[in-house]
């Protein structure tokens, strides 16, 4: 993910903040889903 989102932003396709705007987000959803299993156990 971080490598791809590296090319991204050196094919100024993204910005570095952009890129880690998106892995944050990604971040925060897993953690959200992970919440989310542990509760229903």
């Amino acid at each position: 993910m971080f490598l791809y989102g590296k090319q991204l932003v050196n094919e100024g396709i993204i910005t570095e903040d952009q890129m880690n705007q998106i892995i944050d987000d990604v971040q925060k959803t897993l953690r959200a889903a992970h919440d989310k299993i542990d509760k229903k156990r």
